[in-house]
């Protein structure tokens, strides 16, 4: 629990600090409905932005990892039924060629 608190901490702290650095050096302010925003509330919404960016870049990057996932799963199993449905008439005359030729052997209790 106390590693939370000092992670939660050190972010807003940092939060603060590049809120500071980027108003003063390069100028950033946020403005909503014409009111200047102060630094940390700009970069809290600034952060909130690139959490939902980068979620969204996640899920896209997912999306496109398991399409091509089930792209390669659909080929691998088409070609699985195709072949075997071409040869199922040989692989019912080897089963049934092994059943009938298979040697039982007696048990002894």
């Amino acid at each position: 629990m106390s590693r939370t608190l000092t992670i939660i901490a050190v972010w807003v702290l940092a939060m603060f600090v590049l809120g500071q650095i980027a108003s003063h050096w390069m100028d950033l302010s946020i403005t909503m409905n014409g009111e200047l925003l102060e630094p940390i509330i700009g970069f809290l919404v600034v952060g909130v932005v690139a959490v939902a960016l980068v979620a969204l870049g996640f899920v896209v990057t997912l999306s496109v990892i398991g399409l091509f996932a089930f792209v390669i799963a659909s080929i691998i199993l088409g070609i699985f039924f195709a072949g075997l449905s071409v040869m199922w008439p040989v692989l019912l005359v080897a089963g049934i060629i092994y059943l009938a030729t298979r040697t039982r052997e007696k048990k002894f209790s």
